[in-house]
């Protein structure tokens, strides 16, 4: 027989019973069984969930304490029941496997089919988040590929009583690491770990994804036929305003089908203060909306005054630069017309200098002329010079080899003079010996 599991509280009856009307009117031939994990409810509560049994779906109750010991809570909007979801395998230890759904569903024919999916590995069967996986990749850290929505699981509760998923739980939970934005949800897919099954997206087709997203994109993501997003076989009331909150919320029409007659007027009071109270909110927005827009139209003024004076100063600064232009132009227009004289007489000088230079051009011309001649004069000189000193040195070589000559004859004469010098000097000496000798004779 297949089971589903509720959890609810108080503030969750009337949803949770529209979720189990859904069940009751669209599976008449099958026998199931639907247990309600109870938090604290009522006896009146209690009895109006019990009533909702019939022929072939058995209402179960299970009573159960606060959830939270042991794990540190540091989000308030985190519930008990929430917390529930990792302790259902030892809350109902007869079961092997479950499919847990939350009480903002709408279960349309087809969803008996989660039952035939194969969790024997597995710790449940899911659907991907795709607002979470699309806004948010924390779980890659964990070695996740994706993300599911903890609101539709049928879970293998044997495999999860034999690897301790519930201590594992508050292991994870207690984690500073894991950002628990979505409460447990989170907790939850870092404790399966991947260890998961994914389903399509009929089994738990969110409504936030009909305001958020286009049809393509959807399909696109969760590789999903039209019928899949249309006319899924599990609608999850996963966004706010909730259907019996608020008749704006995303598909109240199809919630409020399975509404029974004696709920409507209850909810159709909440949806007449709930209006009120929009209008009341809106009111209030629209004055604070016009408060602030006087602020800054206050603001605007001051601004534009301020802005005003600045630019008044600017302009009077301004026209006293203009005027201080005024009087630099005109000096300038008399520099300029100064200047255009000195330009005019300039010219003149000019014209008087380009004269001197052209007839100093002429008298160039002419002595270039000159120094030509002179040039043949001095090369036709150069050349007799020339021939000149070749004379010269013809005449020194001669006088070289006269002075050579003489230079013979001075020594040759010499050579004589000193050895006539020796003779008349031997003379002399031999001259007193002869006279002497003919003095003795005589």
């Amino acid at each position: 027989m297949p089971n589903i599991v509720y959890i609810a509280d108080d503030g969750y009856v009337l949803p949770t019973k529209v979720s189990i009307l859904s069940i009751v009117r669209n599976v008449r031939d099958v026998r199931l069984a639907i247990h309600i994990v109870a938090l604290a409810l009522s006896d009146e509560n209690r009895q109006i969930l019990q009533a909702l049994e019939t022929e072939n779906v058995t209402i179960l109750i299970h009573d159960v304490p606060q959830p939270s010991d042991g794990l540190r809570l540091n989000h308030s909007y985190i519930s008990d029941a929430a917390l529930l979801k990792s302790r259902l395998h030892s809350i109902l230890p007869d079961l092997d496997c479950a499919l847990y759904v939350d009480g903002d569903t709408i279960l349309h024919p087809g969803f008996l089919d989660i039952f035939d999916v194969d969790v024997a590995d597995a710790y449940a069967a899911v659907v991907m988040d795709m607002v979470r996986m699309r806004s948010d990749n924390w779980y890659k850290e964990f070695g996740l590929e994706r993300y599911f929505n903890s609101g539709v699981m049928y879970l293998n509760f044997t495999k999860m009583r034999e690897d301790g998923i519930a201590e594992r739980f508050i292991s994870y939970f207690n984690r500073d690491d894991i950002p628990k934005t979505c409460a447990e949800q989170d907790a939850l897919n870092a404790t399966f770990g991947g260890k998961v099954v994914f389903m399509g997206l009929q089994y738990n087709c969110l409504t936030i994804y009909r305001s958020r997203y286009s049809i393509e994109e959807v399909l696109a993501f969760f590789k999903a036929k039209a019928d899949d997003y249309e006319s899924p076989a599990i609608l999850h009331f996963a966004s706010s305003p909730k259907p019996w909150v608020m008749p704006i919320a995303q598909d109240t029409d199809i919630w409020l089908e399975y509404v029974p007659p004696e709920d409507y007027l209850p909810i159709l009071q909440k949806y007449s203060v709930a209006s009120k109270t929009l209008k009341v909110e809106s009111l209030k927005r629209e004055i604070e909306s016009l408060k602030r827009k006087v602020e800054s139209l206050k603001e605007g003024l001051e601004r534009q005054y301020a802005s005003n004076v600045a630019k008044q100063e600017r302009i009077d600064n301004l026209k006293g630069g203009i005027e201080r232009r005024d009087t630099e132009i005109a000096f300038l227009k008399k520099r300029i017309e100064e200047t255009d004289l000195k330009i005019i007489k300039t010219r003149e000088r000019n014209d008087i200098l380009k004269g001197g230079i052209e007839r100093r051009n002429l008298a160039f011309d002419s002595l270039k002329k000159q120094i030509a001649k002179l040039s043949m004069v001095i090369a036709a000189r150069d050349g007799s010079i020339s021939s000149q000193m070749k004379a010269i040195e013809a005449l020194q070589g001669e006088l070289d080899g006269c002075q050579k000559a003489l230079d013979r004859k001075n020594a040759e004469f010499q050579a004589l003079v000193e050895s006539r010098t020796f003779k008349v000097g031997q003379i002399v000496l031999a001259v007193p010996k002869l006279l002497l000798r003919r003095f003795k004779r005589g």
